[in-house]
Order: structure tokens, then sequence, then C-alpha cells
């Protein structure tokens, strides 16, 4: 093919000489020169040309095969959204019917029964009268479908067979009356455990919203309209007030508790737009918020900011619920959410599988299966691991997200924001588990403070208007002690003196003694001094009386 194209190209130019050769005898040389340039300037134009043709078909061929691909997407994009619409029964299931599906199994989870009216309470036991349907009147009959033929059937005209004749015959029996209707009965079985609470109008509506949670009962009776439920362990004190003086305000039971979802308030009946509507005003917020849950020295200022910002969080949870966080964060600048609250969407840049389903023993501490990203109810679980092809598009938690974006298996997109979901069920328990802890606690302060008050009444007497009781007691003490400590200081005083008189006596008895043991210590020398000098006087005498006489100790004489 490259040679017969080379064949081409030399036969055109070999030609083109030809036919500048034979036109120069008519034309100039520049008319010769310009022609010989434009057919050199054809030959890249001709190859660039056919490089773009070729590179057009190339295009086009990929173009129409993504264009295929793409509405072939589109057409299994379809069908896994809304099934074959062409079919008039739908056999393969679709994303609508699924989601319809467990709605219908959310719904279908528990019955409600409203306005039921209180009757009386015995004990733990509380009579309700629900409204009950009245059953369907029997047809009337039709004289003329029930009247016989005579002409059809001679044996049903009572002239042609007296016997047919009941008039005949006055022994024949009477036709037997209708059985009387049973009363209509409430669709609740005993035995049933249900959920009460008090409904009352919303703003002056027909539409009736429960507003006080009464606690757990169990279905003893059913008798027509009339049931009588058992309360389930013991009612605290609010939940007994409400009970006895529910103040005009019908009963809700529900055999479910009520379950939180994502989609509950976006629906057609409760627009995220005016969430508004079903919040508490500010004021509202502020006259039933303790004043113990703001700090000790804030001003009403800052408590209706701190209500504002409270306010403001409801309405982001509840109105941006699965928004882009963007757009939340562009209204609300100081928007800041946890991360387990913000989910995003991935893309699988490689093929990957892993577990969906929530393990066992979940149930036990994770009832919310938004907390983690996994399938708890048996209606979602797959039973086995999910694998995602490349370019696959799920939507996960932020954690989960980043670490599958770490390892290169996901590129993460746009972040939304998902608001906490509530366990009701476990949320009243724990409220009331809180209340009764609270309600205890008071009672034992209470108790505290009156045995406080009782031994300050003990102390300043039965009347505090009073200074009487045992502090008049004390103080009578006190005074006579002051007493006391005065003469004591008179004493001691008195005492002081005479020490010091003592002391003057003792000092000149002292001086006195020592002059008598100077005395004393001369006398006795004076005395040995003539005891010695009586001794060798003696002594003498005796040897001048008796010189034979051998000499004699002084102890001798």
């Amino acid at each position: 093919m490259d040679i017969a194209i080379q064949g081409g190209l030399v036969l055109l130019l070999l030609l083109n000489i030809f036919f500048l050769v034979m036109s120069f005898k008519s034309w100039r040389w520049f008319h010769v020169m310009v022609c010989f340039m434009v057919f050199c300037a054809a030959v890249p134009l001709m190859v660039y040309s056919a490089l773009v043709v070729k590179t057009r078909d190339a295009w086009m061929k990929t173009y129409q095969e993504f264009s295929a691909a793409v509405e072939q997407q589109d057409l299994v994009e379809n069908q896994l959204m809304y099934g074959d619409l062409t079919a008039v029964s739908q056999t393969a299931p679709n994303i609508v019917d699924v989601k319809q599906e467990l709605g219908r199994w959310l719904i279908d989870r528990g019955r409600v029964w409203r306005d039921a009216q209180f009757q009386n309470r015995n004990g733990l036991n509380v009579t309700l009268r629900l409204p009950v349907a009245a059953p369907a009147p029997a047809p009337a009959p039709d004289p003329v479908a029930e009247a016989p033929d005579p002409a059809a059937d001679p044996a049903a005209d009572p002239a042609a067979d007296p016997a047919a004749d009941p008039a005949a015959d006055p022994a024949a029996d009477p036709a037997p009356a209708p059985a009387p209707a049973a009363p209509p009965r409430a669709q609740i079985d005993p035995g049933t455990v249900v959920y009460g609470f008090l409904e009352r109008p919303y703003k002056d509506s027909d539409f009736k919203t429960p507003f006080a949670f009464l606690g757990e009962f169990k279905v003893e009776s059913v008798d027509a309209g009339d049931v009588t439920i058992s309360y389930i362990g013991v009612p605290d004190q609010a939940q007994s007030d409400w009970m006895n003086n529910p103040d005009g305000n019908t009963w809700v039971l529900y055999e479910m508790m009520p379950v939180d979802g994502h989609e509950i308030f976006q629906g057609e009946d409760m627009l995220a737009d005016s969430i508004e509507e079903y919040l508490p005003t500010e004021d509202e917020l502020l006259g039933n918020l303790p004043i113990t849950l703001f700090d000790v020295g804030t001003t009403d200022e800052q408590h209706r900011e701190m209500v504002a910002e409270i306010r403001r969080n409801l309405i982001i949870n509840y109105r941006y619920d699965r928004k882009p966080l963007a757009e939340i964060q562009k209204e609300f600048p100081n928007f800041d959410p946890a991360p387990d609250r913000i989910w995003v969407d991935v893309t699988f840049v490689q093929k990957h599988e892993m577990e969906v389903d929530a393990g066992a023993g979940v149930d036990d501490y994770k009832r919310n299966p938004y907390e983690l990203g996994l399938a708890i109810s048996s209606q979602l679980r797959q039973g086995n691991k999910t694998v995602f092809e490349v370019n696959d598009l799920a939507r996960f938690p932020l954690d989960a997200a980043l670490d599958m974006e770490r390892d290169g298996i996901v590129k993460t997109g746009t972040r939304y924001y998902y608001r906490e979901l509530h366990d009701y069920s476990f949320a009243f328990k724990e409220n009331k588990r809180r209340r009764e802890q609270l309600m205890q606690s008071i009672k034992d302060t209470t108790r505290e403070t009156q045995s406080v008050l009782h031994a300050l009444a003990k102390i300043r007497g039965t009347n505090p208007d009073i200074e009487g009781g045992q502090l008049a007691v004390r103080r009578s003490e006190r005074d006579k002690r002051a007493a006391d400590l005065d003469l004591l200081r008179v004493e001691r005083d008195r005492i002081a003196s005479y020490v010091n008189l003592l002391q003057a006596k003792y000092t000149a008895a002292r001086l006195e003694l020592k002059k008598l043991y100077h005395t004393n210590s001369i006398l006795a020398a004076e005395l040995a001094r003539i005891q010695n000098a009586l001794v060798e006087e003696s002594r003498r005498r005796v040897e001048e009386a008796v010189p034979a006489a051998p000499a004699s100790t002084p102890d001798e004489i």
C-alpha cells in the first residue's frame, strides 16, 4: 500500500513537471514557479488532511462506543432505580421498590392507637377507651332480585302451590331472626406491650403530636373499646401525675417505640425548610431550661445567646441533614461538626472487597447502623463481603474514607453532614432512670435539709424570731464562764503579787541564812581552835602530873 502511494506521488510529480515544461512557452517564469510551489504545498496538505480524517474517524468511533456505553449505563441505572418501565409487573428488584419495601418494613414494625380517652386508674392499671370503627351495615335486601318469578317457577307461585304460602299453613315456622351483630372491638390483643404517650394538638391545629412519655405498659384485657393496661415497673412522680390528670389530652399507644431516621423529617409532610415551626422559640427554650444549666455569673443576654445557639444547632441538624458540608458552612461559617458526623462520597480506583454487615454482638452496644456504617438490620445484610469495582461510587464515614484513601483504594469527593440519630427506646428509659436518680437525690437533699433545719430549730428554739433554746443556754454558759474568767484573772493577779512577795521574802531569808552560815563557819573554826587548845593544855598538864606514865592519846583522855 505504501509503495502504491509513493508511486502515485512520483507520477503526479512527473505529470506536474511535464505540464509546467509544456506551459513554459506561453507562461511567464514566475507563473511556473508559483504553480510548482502550490503543487509542493499541496502534498503535505494532503498528508495532514489524511491524518485529520483518520483521527476524526478514530475519535468518532470512540465517541460512538462511549455513547453506546453511556446509553447502556443509563438504561442499567434506570432499571436499577425504577425497574423495567415497559413491564406491567416488576419482577427484578429496583431501588424504588426496595426503598418502599424497606419503608413498609419500618412502618409495619408496630401499630399505633391514637385518641385513646382516659377512663380511670387503679394503682398501676389504667383503663383507656380506644376509638373503634362501627361494623359496616348489612346491605338492604333487593325485593326485585329476591322476588320469585311465577312464570319461571310455578312452585314459587303461592296460588299454584298453597303449601308455599305461609298464610295457608298456620303451623309453618316463621323465618329465624338474624343474629345481633357483635359489638365493635379494639384491634389490640391482651399481652401486647405498648409505649404510652400523651398527645395534644400542635399549635391549635387538628394534627396531634406526643409531648409526654408515660411509660411502658402491658395490655391486660380488652372489652369492646375499653382497654386495661398495666404499668411495667414503677412510674415516677411526673408520669404518675400525668396519668392521674391528663388535663383533657388523649393517649397514644405505640406497639414499637418510634424510630429515628434521616428521611423522616425530609418528606412532603415535614419539609426541612419549615423546620422552625416544629421547634420551640427562644423564649420557650429560655423559660423551660433550668437555671443550673448556665454558668454562675452569666447574664441574661449570655443566656439568650446560648439558647439561640442551641436552637441554631437544632435547625442545622434537621434542615441540613445529609446536605453538603460546604453548603452549610457557607451559611454558617463557624459550623464545625465532629468527624463522626461527616460522610464522604468516594470513587474506587481499584477493586476492593469489604465486610458491610455488622458482626455479632453489635446490637448489645450499638443499635444505630449510621454510627458504624454497617448493616445491622437483617433486611439490609448481604450475608457475605461486598465487592466494589473500579469507578464504583459509594458513601462512607469520614474516618473510613480517609483510611481507604491513604491506602490508595479510593478518591474522596464531596463531604456531607449527617445528624446524630436517636434511639428513642433507649433515650426514654435512660431519661427515666436519670430522672429517678435526680428525684432520689432531691429527696435525700430535702431530708438532709430538714435535718439541718431541725437541728437549727433546736439550737435557736422553736420560734426563729425568739432567741431561746440551746442558744440561750450556751450564751448563759458563755456569760458565766466569762465572769469566772474575770475572777480567775483577778485571782491570778493576786497570786502573782503574792508570789512576788514570797520571792522577796525568800531572797531576804536566803541573805539572812547566808550571813548565819558565814557566822556559823567562823564560830565553828573558833570552836575547833579552842578545842585544840584545850586538848593541848590537858596533855601538857597530864605530862606534868605523871611524868613516868606512858603517854596517852587524846581519845583516852
